[in-house]
């Protein structure tokens, strides 16, 4: 399951372009989970249906949990914000991201988002807490697929309002944490990030440190 190879800890998963629409950065990350832990891999339609997305919408943490459930995968969502919030709809949005709030709006589907977050929390899929770096850290040596969502503007040194994208954690050294970044622009496999840049990626307001484990 997991390889050393340059004297990181790397697991080895499969890797997939965001070629499509552009906007399937999450749903790759559950194609690439259902490759590494079932030996499957659906297409990215397949998915788009089982998780309610649309062409040209993002996929919400929610909606990824629910995804991986109906996959047949065994995952948590771990964030400090109180995701029965989101229930509460477009007021609550609107609350929460502020300036981000139109765009993020206008990117999902409120509804499926919604009835995947019951889903979740009727199901127990949810804890309220925010991991440590050592503690996801220790998910990927135990070979569990680490999905986080960032503010790709952070990363890509862009200015402008959160750019919301998703990475699935591949392994990490003293000074580094490596991602498949499906792009749509420049994909690479296991892209080296300075930790100190991923942690100022992921710790914007948009996001709650919302992480996403995959067992």
């Amino acid at each position: 399951i997991i390889s050393d190879t340059m004297k990181n800890i790397i697991l080895e998963l499969s890797f997939y372009k965001n070629k499509n629409d552009g906007n399937q950065c999450a749903t790759i990350t559950l194609q690439i989970a259902t490759k590494y832990f079932l030996g499957k891999t659906p297409t990215l339609d397949e998915i788009d249906k089982l998780v309610g997305r649309a062409t040209g919408k993002w996929t919400w943490n929610e909606q990824i949990i629910a995804g991986a459930d109906k996959l047949g995968l065994k995952a948590k969502y771990f964030s400090t914000d109180n995701i029965a919030n989101i229930l509460q709809g477009e007021k609550y949005l609107r609350q929460k991201f502020g300036k981000s709030a139109d765009k993020i709006i206008s990117k999902i589907n409120l509804n499926e988002v919604m009835d995947s977050t019951q889903f979740v929390i009727k199901n127990n899929l949810f804890e309220k807490k925010a991991l440590t770096l050592k503690e996801i850290e220790n998910h990927i040596l135990k070979g569990h697929i680490v999905i986080v969502p960032v503010d790709w503007n952070k990363i890509s040194g862009k200015k402008g309002i959160y750019q919301g994208h998703m990475l699935i954690l591949t392994s990490f050294d003293e000074e580094n944490i490596f991602a498949h970044n499906s792009g749509p622009t420049k994909p690479e496999r296991n892209m080296k990030i300075k930790k100190e840049l991923f942690l100022k990626a992921w710790n914007v307001p948009e996001i709650s440190n919302d992480i996403i484990i995959v067992y």
